[in-house]
């Protein structure tokens, strides 16, 4: 599977070490991306935006004043090109958003708008290349192009999966009625994937790579599609050129990037989520009094993701898990013991590290005659999970359910997201967060406004609005205001993987991560790890566990199920009436008694 191991880290100029050596004001995305298959990947800076027309007017009156470009009949050359046949840019084009006047390059208005902050057009691949050249940087090549573009290699666009006129500038739609040419705000829409802008849309990129299979005369690749352009043109793996090498366009522009070498993290902590135990997969629901689906139970499928964080190199310093610790808190006139077979799980296959959980809307089902009905109780949860929290948690409300950590520098802080809005209705909202929630995330006593935050919950805030919370308004502007300093916000319930920033920044991110033990289409069970470097805490992209396959042997007996392995390893009740666990990755239902036909 494409880029398992892929990590993205959103870096700012000015946190990377390299501002002394970048006058542009360059955004710098650091990515390490394995690539698409057969490809090459890319493991480096990119720059976030398209290339600006302050950017590189900037460039043209520093080369100029350097000796390295001149002009020639309206156009800009380099200054050793005698013969003029390597075009830069043309100021004095209708579509140019840059003039030259006095010996000055400066950026023109459109309709009373500067465009300083909108990507350059009308410049060719040389002008481009020149650019890098002058300050250290490259072209991408195309496939290093793609590889950032496709993301983990789910997004068909530079924009996810799909793509609209929310999302991206195409199709002559002109998103701000200005007059020609239609080319947008290099920040107006959101980022996606590695926090990257524009990949789809606004305008068409150059690349360092030749069309097949020389570039003259042949020309050179551009990806991403532009203002107006198709829809069928914005997809990553779309192609174009012109074999025209002085070619240029009022919807071809550039973005650059820099090699490097990443840091390692700090340290890192992990993320899980919707573990239910006591989940049958496939069809959690169906059961009766005859025969109980819990045969083919979540636990296995939980221990592989466990296995697999156990051997994280370096270790992380703790987990934090999402909440639906279980399918349901308790079945009616039988305590389940579900919430203790989880508490064993991780006692026996995660070993010294800490976990700290919040509630999700399963951990308060009930069952009653294999049908969940609501609850509101939160009792067991209470009991088992609350009372056994690590050391140093302090309690934000009554309950516990709302709580703050500190570790190295930054807070951490668990939140309930709620129940269910209506089972009954099948209305999978949360009902938090709560007023005196949003009060106490307020209160500067018991939640410094200094510290950067990572919230962690159960329900997204931000993404499917059918399966966030219900009222995300106030939360979601008390994230955005950057004071706040909010990196991170953990979610589940989805049992999906997504990232959305919605502020056009790195920061806040939303981060739902899928279940560590129910597959979900292409979404297997598994786990998400977050690094830390430079004060700055960076998602990994969702990692499925690691897939574990053994030999064992089902053996019926008169009252309990029991599992032998090759080398005749035992799980299940011994003959002292414990319980032996003695087969790798197995598990065994905790009191209950397992009834087959």
């Amino acid at each position: 599977m494409k880029k398992l191991l892929a990590l993205a880290c959103f870096i700012l100029v000015f946190c990377i070490g390299i501002a002394n050596a970048d006058p542009t004001g360059m955004v710098w995305v650091y990515i390490n991306d394995p690539g698409v298959s057969g490809h090459e990947g890319f493991t480096g800076h990119m720059s976030k935006y398209e290339t600006t027309n302050a950017q590189y007017t900037e460039y043209l009156n520093s080369a100029m004043d350097d000796g390295e470009i001149t002009i020639y009949d309206n156009v800009v050359y380099a200054f050793d090109d005698s013969s003029h046949t390597k075009p830069y840019i043309y100021p004095t084009n209708v579509a140019s958003h840059i003039m030259h006047s006095g010996g000055t390059f400066s950026v023109r208005s459109r309709d009373g708008y500067s465009m300083a902050n909108y990507p350059v057009v009308v410049v060719s691949w040389h002008g481009a290349t020149a650019f890098c050249n002058y300050y250290g940087y490259r072209l991408p090549t195309e496939w290093e192009w793609q590889a950032v573009a496709d993301y983990d290699g789910s997004y068909t666009y530079g924009c996810g999966t799909t793509i609209d006129h929310s999302k991206a500038n195409y199709d002559w739609d002109n998103p701000l009625n200005l007059s020609y040419p239609y080319t947008s705000p290099v920040n107006h829409y959101s980022s996606y994937g590695y926090g990257m802008n524009d990949m789809a849309g606004n305008v068409r990129e150059w690349t360092s790579s030749c069309w097949y299979p020389d570039c003259d005369p042949y020309g050179y690749v551009m990806r991403g599609g532009g203002w107006g352009r198709s829809e069928d043109m914005c997809r990553v793996s779309y192609r174009s050129s012109n074999s025209n090498l002085y070619y240029t366009s009022d919807q071809t522009g550039f973005r650059v990037c820099l090699d490097a070498t990443p840091s390692e993290p700090e340290w890192s902590f992990v993320q899980i989520s919707d573990i239910h135990i006591g989940a049958c997969s496939g069809e959690p629901y169906v059961c009766n009094s005859e025969k109980l689906c819990i045969l083919w139970d979540a636990r296995d499928d939980f221990v592989q993701t466990l296995n697999t964080i156990d051997k994280l190199s370096p270790r992380p310093d703790f987990v934090l898990v999402t909440g639906d610790l279980v399918q349901y808190a308790e079945y009616k006139d039988e305590n389940s013991g579900l919430y203790q077979d989880y508490i064993d799980l991780l006692q026996e296959n995660l070993h010294d590290i800490k976990v700290y959980e919040v509630p999700g809307n399963h951990d308060r089902y009930m069952v009653k005659q294999c049908i969940n009905y609501d609850s509101h109780d939160l009792e067991l949860y209470h009991n088992y999970i609350t009372q056994k929290r690590p050391a140093g948690c302090q309690d934000l409300l009554a309950g516990g359910d709302d709580y703050v950590f500190p570790h190295k520098g930054f807070l951490f802080i668990g939140l309930d997201s709620g129940e269910d809005v209506s089972t009954e209705l099948l209305d999978f909202r949360g009902t938090g967060l709560l007023s005196e929630q949003m009060n106490v995330l307020k209160d500067p006593e018991k939640v410094a406004p200094s510290k950067p935050k990572i919230i962690f919950m159960h329900h997204p805030a931000f993404g499917d609005p059918d399966w966030s919370i219900k009222e995300a308004k106030d939360f979601l502007e008390y994230c955005a205001h950057l004071p706040n300093r909010v990196q991170l916000v953990l979610a589940g319930h989805t049992h999906e993987a997504h990232v959305f920033r919605p502020y056009g920044g790195s920061y806040p991110a939303f981060i739902q991560t899928a279940s560590a033990s129910l597959d979900k289409g292409s979404f297997r069970h598994g786990y998400r790890v977050i690094d830390v470097r430079d004060g700055l805490a960076i998602e990994r992209l969702y990692t499925p566990a690691e897939r574990v396959s053994k030999e064992v042997t089902l053996t019926r007996s008169p009252v309990n199920l029991h599992i032998y392995d090759s080398q005749t390893r035992h799980t299940g009740i011994n003959e002292a009436g414990g319980i032996d666990r003695n087969v790798p990755d197995s598990f065994y239902f905790h009191r209950r008694t397992i009834q087959i036909s």
